[in-house]
């Protein structure tokens, strides 16, 4: 497997992973979405069009014929998400719970929410720019699922710091 398809793989299991948990904690995006200013009537519709788009950029970049369609909602949601950033923090001022992945992570809009979205971005023009194909399903089986597996690794790995972080937090401010 080529770089480029482990790129594929890895955005479109993020994007896919994210829109699935958010649909079974729906509510609580529903609130974030609410805490950015959208009104409780619209909310919800935006909720829920947004783990749609999520999950169906993830299914669109995994085939050549529609992998640049992926793309684009992929970099239209990351640049909403820094838009979200952007609207907590300078407009509002408030502390908004993120939702990124559903209840399964517990951070609010801020900087590391800018980071990953930028790396979502970069990845996404790295691949747009190289033109690559993908043959994510004409490597080797073994491969494909190896790769699977190293991904979840990560997406683990990342929600198990982001709770580690955001426990020490809360044990730092109950012995203040």
């Amino acid at each position: 497997m080529i770089w480029s398809d482990f790129i594929v793989l890895f955005l479109s299991i993020v994007f896919g992973y994210s829109g699935i948990v958010k649909i079974f904690s729906i509510s609580s995006f529903n609130e974030t979405i609410t805490q950015l200013g959208f009104s409780l009537r619209s909310s919800r519709p935006i909720a829920i069009a947004i783990c749609i788009a999520e999950c169906l950029s993830a299914i669109l970049l995994l085939f050549d014929a529609t992998q640049v369609y992926g793309q684009i909602i992929m970099i239209l949601l990351s640049l909403g998400f820094l838009w979200s950033v952007y609207h907590a923090n300078v407009v509002k001022k408030t502390k908004i719970r993120c939702n990124c992945f559903g209840t399964s992570s517990h951070e609010y809009l801020g900087l590391i929410t800018v980071v990953k979205n930028v790396m979502f971005i970069l990845l996404n023009a790295s691949m747009f720019l190289s033109a690559a194909s993908t043959r994510l399903f004409s490597g080797k089986l073994e491969e494909t699922i190896l790769n699977i597996l190293i991904i979840f690794g990560i997406l683990v790995l990342y929600l198990l710091i982001s709770s580690y972080i955001t426990l020490h937090k809360m044990i730092i401010r109950r012995t203040e």
